[in-house]
Order: C-alpha cells, then structure tokens, then sequence
C-alpha cells in the first residue's frame, strides 16, 4: 500500500495536538530541571504557611489481569480514577505480570471525594500494540473514599453594626486573624494521626473541587457554597463575624463619610437557612465567630438540634479575633491548639475545646481569658464525645 503524504501529516498533526491540548489541565508548568526548576517546583507544591497540597496517601493494593489476555504486558499502571472533578495525575508504572500481583505505592490527593482504582495495560504483541484500541483496563478491588473539609474566612473590616463589636474610634483587626484560622486549621486536618500512633496509620481530610472557592480555605465565600458544605462535608469551619442568628460570609468595606457612614453585608448564612436533618455527616463544625452559642435557639445549637450534625463548637458572647486564633492555633508558637488536640492527639471535640480555652487561661490568666471571650467557648452538645479520627 502506498504512503499518503496526507494522512501521515493529519496524523502527526492530530497526535500533537491531543498531547498538546492535555497538558492544559494543570495549575503551573516549571521548563527546566535545574536548582532553580526544582526549588521553584517544591516552593509552588506548598502553601505560603507551608502546607502540603495535595495530600499524600500510601496505598496497598492488589490489581488483577484477566487470564483471557495473551500476553503478559511490559508495563502496567495503576491509575486513581477520581469521580466527577478533573482526573488526577496519580498514577504508578510497575512491571508487568499475568495474574493477580500486589502492590505498595504513594498516591497524592488533591481532591475529597470518591476514587477508583484502575489497572492499565497494553499487550505485548508487535502487530496488536500498534493499534492504540489494544490498550486494556481491569478494575482492583475496592475504592477510597476522601472526607472532605471546608473553611470559610469572613470578613475582618466591617459589620453592619459597627458598636456591637468595637468600642469608638477603634478600628475592627485585619483579616489575617481568620485567613490563619483557617489556613491552620486546613493544614492540621491533612494529617489525621491514628489511635494509637503505634498502629501507623495517617488519614486526612481534603477540600472539594475547586479548592478555594468550594474546599479548602475558601474566601469569599456565598451562602450556596457554604449550605453545600454543610450537606456534603465532615467538616465545615467558619471564623469571622457572627450574631446568634447567623454568620457573615462577606461585607462591603465602609461607604460614605461620618456621621453618615454605613456597610451592606453581600452574605449571611442564617439559622433559619439550616435544613432540617440534613447534615447528619458533619463530624465537627466550627462557627469561630460572636454569640454562635449564645442560647439554645442560637445558629450553633440549631445546626445540633436541627440539622443534625454531630457536634458544633461556637462562642457564647463576644470573642477577640487575635483570642479566636489563638484557640484554633494560628497565633500560638508552640502550634498546638484546638485542630492540633483533634487531630494529633486523638482528643474529643469537647476535650479539644476545653483544653485550648485552658491554655488560653494558663498563658494569659482567667481576667483575660473572660475578658477576651475565650472562656464562653461551647460545645453542642454537651457532653460531647465525637471525635474525627480516622478520617477513612
């Protein structure tokens, strides 16, 4: 058969493009390999509080190649096939085999969710394996399941009533406090230790896609993106401002001139937007903000008694946000503090909650830890003995 100069061009020009085009789902690209691709490569693998992201998981599974294959593949991978967000670029190459084999290797995850275990392979006959269409899959058991978590940074600068939170002249904090909040918070759940530490086993919980805007440490959040969280997540976190009726996801900074001046909150998430019974899954949630448990019809309490979650830590008065971070662990040098007691100590959400507000009282004595609001921290219900060890 003769070459067709054509086709053997569409052809070259077709395969570069799939291969150009696949290359368009990342995040960051680094060109080159040298000490400076390298370092530029681990800085950008990590957040600015140096927290890893993806999370890495070790894997020990057993993958099967059906008997009605001929051959024995050169090559196998196994593949983590993740369910309704963008495919991972997880993957293992190992030798290959005929029959079932098992394997030990380090998967990393950047998503919550579902995720199937997927063995490929391509025969190893010449004429068969020109033709792309010889490439096969065989499923492995079992699949894993990530929990996710969510934390939502509310704004510092402004609220709607500016007295109920400052005294006069005296300017709200910056919005580091919250962000830090969060970002600690995040970065200690990426690392859930097992009970006990002998067993060594790690879990953890990650964001949903897309981490920033649905998971992780989301800013600027809406009220859809944080319902959504409260029916699908294990955990869902909140530090910012608050009432007993609600929380502040998001305010307008200052408009006008005094004595005129004035702010519009963009969104609030209310108690009377909790869905009764729906959200039995969370595990934790923390609503870090003023008054979130101020009685028993507060938005703290509701999201236990109405909506069913698990457990809920919230604040009965008024909290200092620099008090707030300190609790939560972004303020503390030790890096200890209320996510650190959950998940490196294996302590409950009611012991992990008494004992940030106790350090709190050592470092800086009962007047201060009264006067900043550290000592309302409250727990629903209460007693309380869940825990969120092991997160799968």
């Amino acid at each position: 058969m003769g070459l067709d100069d054509r086709v053997i061009t569409r052809a070259i020009i077709e395969r570069y493009t799939e291969k150009l085009l696949s290359c368009l789902e990342i995040d960051v690209a680094v060109v080159g390999a040298g000490p400076s691709g390298i370092v530029a490569a681990h800085d950008l693998a990590v957040t600015k509080d140096g927290v890893p992201d993806p999370r890495k998981y070790h894997l020990e599974i057993e993958g099967n190649f059906a008997d009605s294959h001929s051959v024995t593949p050169s090559k196998a991978v196994f593949l983590v096939v993740a369910h309704e967000r963008p495919a991972e670029y997880l993957s293992n190459v190992t030798d290959g085999w005929l029959g079932t084999h098992a394997e030990e290797m380090d998967f990393q995850f950047k998503y919550a969710g579902d995720y199937s275990i997927v063995l490929l392979g391509k025969d190893d006959d010449a004429d068969v394996a020109k033709d792309s269409d010889a490439k096969w899959s065989n499923s492995v058991d079992g699949t894993l399941w990530i929990p996710a978590c969510a934390h939502f940074v509310g704004s510092d600068y402004n609220d709607i009533d500016q007295d109920k939170f400052c005294d006069p002249g005296e300017e709200l904090p910056p919005s580091g406090y919250c962000i830090g909040d969060c970002t600690t918070a995040y970065g200690e759940l990426g690392k859930v230790e097992a009970v006990p530490p002998s067993l060594d086993l790690e879990t953890f919980y990650s964001g949903r896609y897309p981490i920033g805007e649905r998971g992780g440490v989301v800013e600027e959040g809406t009220s859809d993106n944080f319902l959504a969280a409260c029916l699908e997540d294990s955990i869902v976190h909140f530090s910012g401002h608050g009432c007993a009726d609600g929380i502040a996801l998001r305010f307008e900074r200052l408009v006008g001139e005094p004595p005129n001046q004035y702010t519009q909150s963009l969104e609030w998430f209310m108690s009377s937007d909790i869905v009764a019974g729906q959200f039995g899954q969370i595990r934790v949630a923390v609503l870090g903000a003023c008054d979130t448990m101020a009685n028993n019809d507060s938005i703290g309490h509701k999201f236990v008694t109405v909506g069913g979650a698990q457990s809920c830590v919230g604040y009965v008065g008024h909290i200092w946000f620099e008090a707030m971070a300190w609790v939560d662990g972004y303020g503390r040098q030790d890096g200890l503090g209320f996510w650190h007691y959950l998940a490196k100590e294996q302590y409950t959400v009611q012991g992990a909650a008494n004992k940030a507000r106790d350090d709190y009282g050592d470092w800086f004595g009962e007047e201060q830890e009264i006067a900043s609001g550290v000592s309302g921290i409250h727990v629903a219900p209460s007693p309380c003995s869940t825990v969120i060890y092991p997160a799968f």
